[in-house]
């Protein structure tokens, strides 16, 4: 049985957290988890993102038309499904008089469905910046980064307006990456590949066998700085986003609110440490039972 949660924080250099994240356990026929990472300098993606990833969940049934596609159909089912959440996003924000520009915000997923040859299949939906961690049953992690050199990430909104996709697309030196890293049970780098794909950028899948989770991160996993007391200015330096990942997916057990309890435990870790983080993280979880993906 497949067990969910997920748990977001405010960063140091906001007033209000623009990253939300949220389960879909109440769904009878997927578990699936969605977060949204709203855009700092556009009003109310706050509200943007609750809109966003919720419309998702309420739409989950309509995403069996993705796993059971193929191909080329299948990144455009995918396309057209987050189209219509966006849309439906859109209305409710305009009923209540928050302007449109509070859907710039990423949308990441995972669902746990079955492909149309009937396997068991794990989907990674990836509209924007983050990364996507699967904790494999020999215990090692790997690591799918998705970044934007020119830090302009592809907000789902740009499907639903053609000028603004278009704008986008000029933005020079921006071409949309992924990096893969292999983290061994002891949590150091056994292989990193960057990846530029072409085509399916939005949407990874692979076998649930052998997963024992997955997790979903928005890009505030890569604002950690550490305080250095050496010298009396107190200065501070860069966190590698992989030593992020490492401790924030370092589950204990998966009962209950697991992803609640590792980012409690995690503030206290970066206490001890000296880390912060200036932007809002938020992290969702699927869990796939004692036997991993046997189970």
């Amino acid at each position: 049985m497949t067990h969910s949660d997920a748990a977001f924080v405010i960063g140091k250099a906001h007033k209000i957290c623009q990253d939300y994240a949220l389960t879909g356990d109440d769904n009878a026929l997927f578990s699936s988890v969605w977060l949204s990472d709203g855009c700092s300098s556009s009003l109310h993606t706050d509200i943007g993102a609750r809109l966003l990833t919720h419309r998702a969940v309420n739409r989950i049934p309509d995403f069996a038309t993705v796993m059971h596609a193929g191909g080329k159909s299948q990144l455009s089912l995918l396309d057209d499904f987050v189209q219509i959440s966006v849309t439906l996003a859109g209305t409710i924000a305009g009923s209540i008089g928050v302007p449109a520009d509070c859907l710039n915000a990423t949308l990441l997923g995972l669902v746990d469905g079955v492909d149309r040859k009937g396997d068991r299949t794990l989907y990674a939906v990836l509209y924007g910046d983050g990364a996507l961690v699967c904790g494999m049953e020999n215990g090692e992690r790997v690591v799918f980064r998705s970044e934007y050199p020119a830090n302009f990430p592809f907000y789902p909104a740009y499907l639903a307006d053609v000028k603004r996709r278009q704008i986008w697309e000029r933005v020079p030196d921006n071409r949309h990456t992924i990096t893969r890293t292999v983290l061994d049970a002891g949590g150091g780098i056994r292989e990193s590949e960057t990846l530029s794909p072409e085509d399916g950028y939005h949407l990874l899948a692979r076998p649930v066998a052998g997963l024992q989770w997955a997790a979903i991160l928005s890009d505030g996993i890569e604002s950690f700085q550490q305080r250095s007391e050496s010298d009396a200015c107190c200065s501070f330096a860069p966190v590698d986003y992989l030593e992020v990942i490492r401790a924030l997916t370092a589950f204990k057990n998966f009962t209950g609110g697991f992803v609640q309890r590792r980012m409690q435990s995690f503030a206290k870790e970066c206490s001890r440490r000296g880390w912060h983080h200036n932007d809002d993280i938020s992290v969702a979880a699927l869990h796939f039972g004692d036997k991993g993906g046997k189970g």
